[in-house]
């Protein structure tokens, strides 16, 4: 037991004992729109909490999180560093290790689980422990677009009063006490979408082969399926099918759609899981230059179909080509 020395001021008068409170501290892994973001919780009560009793914890709302209905597992990234996860489980039946996610209101319900642990081969019942930190993750989607810090909660429901003679469960939930992640730690925090766009040639003459190359920048997933369009490419000649080339070529459909009608080429990207955010997508294509030079030169412009429906809007590529 703690020194009479130890105590805070006011706390060494004879058996004045403290409220229970409970305290979690909540932070996320990506602030990218659309991604996987794992969000990692430590978690930890003055009181000792079993899981005979009728407690349980209400964390959230994550406003903008997506995920499915049901049962979460909370070992996201745990592993054998830190089993304090299975502390907690989904519901009065659940298993040890989960939360039960409510997609309507974005919050995870934990109930405590008892002991995986046993002692002379008999297990025995778990109690959440006064000042141990009992860390969990798990995961969710991020909305697709822009989304600030969510304004997480933590209610503790269930707790027994028996300090008027016979335990009595309080009506009221117990707020608990709440630390988020700062600045784009802070969980749903989601910058906004961008795309940025080069393009440069290799030959300015007129009527000679031209390689044009592109480069492509962004802060989200561009996964299997994105399309872009390079519009406004006004004077060039190409064949309905286009060979790609260059750094990214294969991570690209073997080659790209040209319409000669609307002057605009249609490139697939073709790899799987695709281009992870802020990696350039380069790649080369050849068109034959106009037969005369141009009064002036072209400036490409550049827009996504993106398979979550990320919107990244259409932006003027950086170069001019085609003069």
């Amino acid at each position: 037991s703690p020194s009479v020395r130890s105590l805070a001021d006011g706390d060494q008068l004879p058996l004045n004992v403290h409220a229970p409170a409970v305290s979690v501290t909540v932070q996320q892994s990506t602030s990218t729109a659309g991604s996987s973001n794992v969000i990692s919780a430590t978690l930890a009560t003055t009181s000792r909490l079993r899981s005979q009793s009728s407690v349980y914890f209400k964390l959230g709302p994550f406003t903008g999180a997506i995920a499915p209905d049901g049962p979460m597992s909370l070992g996201f990234n745990q592993g054998q560093i830190n089993s304090t996860y299975l502390a907690f489980k989904s519901g009065a039946n659940g298993v040890p290790g989960t939360g039960h996610w409510n997609s309507s209101t974005a919050t995870l319900t934990l109930f405590v689980a008892p002991s995986l642990t046993s002692v002379g081969g008999s297990a025995y019942v778990q109690y959440l422990d006064a000042g141990t930190n009992y860390a969990f993750s798990f995961i969710v989607q991020n909305p697709t677009c822009a989304h600030s810090c969510a304004a997480v909660q933590l209610q503790v429901y269930g707790l027994e009063n028996s300090c008027d003679g016979e335990p009595k469960v309080c009506p009221q939930p117990l707020a608990g006490s709440v630390v988020l992640g700062s600045d784009l730690l802070c969980p749903i925090t989601v910058q906004p979408p961008y795309l940025t766009a080069f393009i440069s040639e290799s030959n300015s003459l007129a009527g000679c082969s031209n390689t044009l190359t592109v480069s492509i920048v962004s802060n989200v997933w561009l996964p299997f399926g994105t399309n872009f369009t390079i519009s406004g490419l006004k004077g060039a000649q190409m064949d309905a099918s286009v060979a790609l080339s260059g750094q990214d070529g294969p991570l690209v459909v073997g080659g790209a759609d040209w319409s000669s009608a609307s002057a605009s080429l249609v490139v697939k990207v073709s790899y799987e899981p695709g281009i992870e955010p802020v990696r350039p997508l380069v790649f080369s294509f050849k068109a034959l230059n106009p037969s005369s030079p141009q009064s002036a030169a072209v400036q490409p412009m550049i827009s996504v179909n993106h398979p979550q429906s990320i919107k990244l809007g259409m932006a003027t590529m950086v170069g001019s080509i085609l003069q």
